[in-house]
Protein backbone atom coordinates (compact mmCIF):
# COMPACT_ATOMS: atom_id res chain seq x y z
CA UNK A 1 0.00 0.00 0.00
CA UNK A 2 1.23 3.68 -0.82
CA UNK A 3 2.08 5.96 1.33
CA UNK A 4 -0.76 8.46 0.76
CA UNK A 5 -3.14 5.70 0.33
CA UNK A 6 -2.18 3.97 4.28
CA UNK A 7 -3.11 7.74 5.28
CA UNK A 8 -6.30 7.73 3.81
CA UNK A 9 -7.10 4.01 5.12
CA UNK A 10 -6.25 5.53 8.85
CA UNK A 11 -8.01 8.55 8.28
CA UNK A 12 -11.27 6.88 6.96
CA UNK A 13 -10.47 4.24 10.11
CA UNK A 14 -11.20 7.26 12.03
CA UNK A 15 -13.63 8.46 10.77
CA UNK A 16 -15.97 6.26 11.60
CA UNK A 17 -15.64 6.94 15.28
CA UNK A 18 -15.97 10.19 14.56
CA UNK A 19 -18.68 10.44 13.03
CA UNK A 20 -20.67 8.59 16.05
CA UNK A 21 -19.80 10.98 17.49
CA UNK A 22 -22.46 14.12 18.33
CA UNK A 23 -22.10 16.91 16.79
CA UNK A 24 -21.64 18.65 20.20
CA UNK A 25 -17.76 16.48 20.38
CA UNK A 26 -17.36 17.08 17.09
CA UNK A 27 -17.53 21.23 17.32
CA UNK A 28 -15.10 21.11 20.67
CA UNK A 29 -11.73 21.18 18.59
CA UNK A 30 -13.56 23.42 16.42
CA UNK A 31 -14.34 25.95 19.51
CA UNK A 32 -10.33 25.64 20.53
CA UNK A 33 -9.35 26.39 16.82
CA UNK A 34 -11.58 29.88 17.59
CA UNK A 35 -9.86 30.82 20.76
CA UNK A 36 -6.34 30.00 19.76
CA UNK A 37 -6.60 32.63 16.92
CA UNK A 38 -8.73 35.12 19.56
CA UNK A 39 -5.34 34.18 22.22
CA UNK A 40 -2.66 35.13 19.53
CA UNK A 41 -4.40 36.65 16.24
CA UNK A 42 -1.21 38.48 15.81
CA UNK A 43 1.12 35.18 15.19
CA UNK A 44 -1.78 33.38 12.91
CA UNK A 45 -1.58 36.77 10.49
CA UNK A 46 2.32 36.61 10.45
CA UNK A 47 2.24 32.84 9.84
CA UNK A 48 0.04 34.02 6.75
CA UNK A 49 2.50 34.05 3.71
CA UNK A 50 0.55 35.23 0.23
CA UNK A 51 1.88 36.20 -3.24
CA UNK A 52 0.74 39.48 -2.48
CA UNK A 53 2.45 42.90 -1.05
CA UNK A 54 -0.60 42.62 2.22
CA UNK A 55 0.08 44.02 5.56
CA UNK A 56 -0.54 42.54 8.67
CA UNK A 57 -3.63 44.15 9.51
CA UNK A 58 -5.24 42.95 6.22
CA UNK A 59 -4.57 39.63 7.05
CA UNK A 60 -6.53 39.90 10.66
CA UNK A 61 -9.13 41.59 8.88
CA UNK A 62 -9.31 39.45 5.28
CA UNK A 63 -8.55 36.02 6.86
CA UNK A 64 -8.33 35.38 10.72
CA UNK A 65 -11.27 36.93 12.11
CA UNK A 66 -13.56 35.66 9.47
CA UNK A 67 -11.96 31.82 10.06
CA UNK A 68 -12.64 32.48 13.68
CA UNK A 69 -16.37 33.96 13.14
CA UNK A 70 -16.77 30.72 10.82
CA UNK A 71 -15.88 28.60 13.65
CA UNK A 72 -18.71 30.43 15.93
CA UNK A 73 -21.00 30.52 13.23
CA UNK A 74 -20.55 26.18 13.46
CA UNK A 75 -21.06 26.88 17.02
CA UNK A 76 -24.58 28.20 16.62
CA UNK A 77 -26.17 26.61 13.42
CA UNK A 78 -24.01 22.91 13.22
CA UNK A 79 -26.60 21.15 15.32
CA UNK A 80 -29.47 22.75 13.28
CA UNK A 81 -28.03 22.28 9.86
CA UNK A 82 -26.87 18.72 10.13
CA UNK A 83 -30.11 17.64 11.98
CA UNK A 84 -32.37 14.96 10.32
CA UNK A 85 -35.70 16.59 8.91
CA UNK A 86 -38.90 16.00 7.19
CA UNK A 87 -40.16 17.27 3.65
CA UNK A 88 -43.18 16.87 1.79
CA UNK A 89 -42.60 14.57 -0.91
CA UNK A 90 -43.89 15.03 -4.69
CA UNK A 91 -47.26 12.95 -4.00
CA UNK A 92 -49.91 13.16 -1.59
CA UNK A 93 -49.72 11.50 1.84
CA UNK A 94 -45.79 10.63 0.95
CA UNK A 95 -42.93 12.08 3.25
CA UNK A 96 -39.68 12.11 3.15
CA UNK A 97 -36.91 12.15 5.96
CA UNK A 98 -34.25 13.97 5.00
CA UNK A 99 -30.71 12.55 6.86
CA UNK A 100 -27.01 14.55 6.44
CA UNK A 101 -24.68 11.96 6.06
CA UNK A 102 -20.68 12.18 6.24
CA UNK A 103 -19.38 11.82 3.39
CA UNK A 104 -15.78 9.84 4.60
CA UNK A 105 -12.22 11.94 3.56
CA UNK A 106 -12.26 15.30 2.01
CA UNK A 107 -9.98 16.48 0.14
CA UNK A 108 -9.51 20.41 1.08
CA UNK A 109 -7.61 22.27 -1.96
CA UNK A 110 -6.08 25.31 -0.73
CA UNK A 111 -5.85 29.23 -2.19
CA UNK A 112 -3.12 31.47 -2.34
CA UNK A 113 -4.64 34.29 -2.59
CA UNK A 114 -6.51 33.34 1.30
CA UNK A 115 -4.73 30.26 1.96
CA UNK A 116 -6.16 30.66 6.13
CA UNK A 117 -9.41 31.07 5.27
CA UNK A 118 -10.01 29.13 2.39
CA UNK A 119 -8.63 26.46 3.39
CA UNK A 120 -9.25 26.26 7.56
CA UNK A 121 -13.10 26.93 6.66
CA UNK A 122 -13.98 23.90 4.91
CA UNK A 123 -11.64 21.67 6.69
CA UNK A 124 -14.06 22.71 9.98
CA UNK A 125 -16.97 22.21 7.93
CA UNK A 126 -16.31 18.92 6.90
CA UNK A 127 -15.03 18.03 10.48
CA UNK A 128 -18.06 19.07 11.95
CA UNK A 129 -20.23 17.34 9.58
CA UNK A 130 -17.92 13.93 10.63
CA UNK A 131 -15.83 13.64 7.54
CA UNK A 132 -12.14 13.48 8.28
CA UNK A 133 -9.50 15.83 5.97
CA UNK A 134 -6.61 15.81 3.69
CA UNK A 135 -5.19 19.54 3.36
CA UNK A 136 -3.44 20.48 0.41
CA UNK A 137 -2.11 23.66 1.31
CA UNK A 138 -0.94 26.29 -1.24
CA UNK A 139 2.36 26.64 -2.01
CA UNK A 140 4.09 28.33 1.18
CA UNK A 141 1.59 27.71 3.18
CA UNK A 142 2.52 24.04 4.74
CA UNK A 143 3.44 25.69 7.92
CA UNK A 144 0.20 27.60 8.57
CA UNK A 145 -1.41 24.46 7.62
CA UNK A 146 0.12 22.28 10.08
CA UNK A 147 -0.21 24.94 12.66
CA UNK A 148 -4.08 24.80 11.70
CA UNK A 149 -3.46 20.89 12.18
CA UNK A 150 -1.63 20.98 15.45
CA UNK A 151 -4.12 23.42 17.07
CA UNK A 152 -6.95 20.85 16.45
CA UNK A 153 -4.97 17.75 18.07
CA UNK A 154 -4.06 19.78 20.63
CA UNK A 155 -7.49 20.19 21.70
CA UNK A 156 -8.49 16.22 21.19
CA UNK A 157 -8.87 15.74 18.18
CA UNK A 158 -7.34 12.00 16.42
CA UNK A 159 -4.21 13.06 14.36
CA UNK A 160 -5.56 10.59 11.85
CA UNK A 161 -8.25 12.89 11.26
CA UNK A 162 -6.51 15.73 9.68
CA UNK A 163 -3.58 15.16 7.45
CA UNK A 164 -1.63 18.07 5.65
CA UNK A 165 -0.08 16.94 2.73
CA UNK A 166 2.63 18.30 0.71
CA UNK A 167 1.79 21.36 -1.26
CA UNK A 168 2.72 20.37 -5.05
CA UNK A 169 0.11 19.58 -7.65
CA UNK A 170 1.38 16.24 -7.24
CA UNK A 171 0.57 15.46 -3.88
CA UNK A 172 -3.07 16.53 -5.16
CA UNK A 173 -3.25 14.16 -8.17
CA UNK A 174 -1.53 11.44 -5.94
CA UNK A 175 -4.91 11.79 -3.25
CA UNK A 176 -7.36 11.93 -5.81
CA UNK A 177 -6.41 9.02 -7.55
CA UNK A 178 -5.80 7.11 -3.91
CA UNK A 179 -9.41 7.79 -3.47
CA UNK A 180 -10.96 10.69 -1.74
CA UNK A 181 -14.62 11.14 -1.09
CA UNK A 182 -15.18 14.20 -1.82
CA UNK A 183 -12.97 17.20 -3.29
CA UNK A 184 -13.31 21.15 -2.13
CA UNK A 185 -10.77 23.08 -4.10
CA UNK A 186 -10.75 27.01 -4.45
CA UNK A 187 -8.26 28.10 -7.23
CA UNK A 188 -7.91 29.39 -10.48
CA UNK A 189 -10.40 28.42 -13.50
CA UNK A 190 -7.31 26.54 -14.69
CA UNK A 191 -6.85 24.62 -11.33
CA UNK A 192 -10.76 23.94 -11.39
CA UNK A 193 -10.52 21.99 -14.42
CA UNK A 194 -7.46 19.60 -13.77
CA UNK A 195 -9.53 18.78 -10.40
CA UNK A 196 -12.59 17.99 -12.23
CA UNK A 197 -10.66 16.11 -14.94
CA UNK A 198 -8.89 13.98 -12.24
CA UNK A 199 -12.10 13.77 -10.38
CA UNK A 200 -14.07 12.31 -13.11
CA UNK A 201 -11.61 9.69 -14.02
CA UNK A 202 -12.54 8.34 -10.36
CA UNK A 203 -16.26 9.38 -10.25
CA UNK A 204 -15.17 11.28 -7.21
CA UNK A 205 -17.87 14.31 -5.94
CA UNK A 206 -16.52 17.55 -6.13
CA UNK A 207 -16.82 21.35 -5.10
CA UNK A 208 -15.04 24.05 -7.00
CA UNK A 209 -14.92 27.71 -6.47
CA UNK A 210 -13.12 28.84 -9.32
CA UNK A 211 -12.15 32.57 -10.16
CA UNK A 212 -12.14 34.56 -13.00
CA UNK A 213 -11.70 37.89 -14.29
CA UNK A 214 -14.24 40.94 -12.89
CA UNK A 215 -14.33 44.02 -14.94
CA UNK A 216 -13.66 46.90 -12.05
CA UNK A 217 -14.17 50.91 -12.79
CA UNK A 218 -12.39 52.89 -10.41
CA UNK A 219 -13.44 56.81 -9.94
Amino acid sequence: MSGIASVIAAAREAQGAWAARGVGERLRPIAALRRAIAADPYGWAEAIVTPYDRTRAESLAAECLPTADACAWLAKRAAKVLKPRRSGGWWKGVSLRVERKPLGVVLVIGAGNYPLFLMAVPAIQALAAGNAVLLKPSPAASGLALRLRDTLIAAGLDPRLVTVLDDTVEAAQEAIAAGVDHIVATGSSATGRAVARAAAEHLTPCTLECSGSDAVVVL
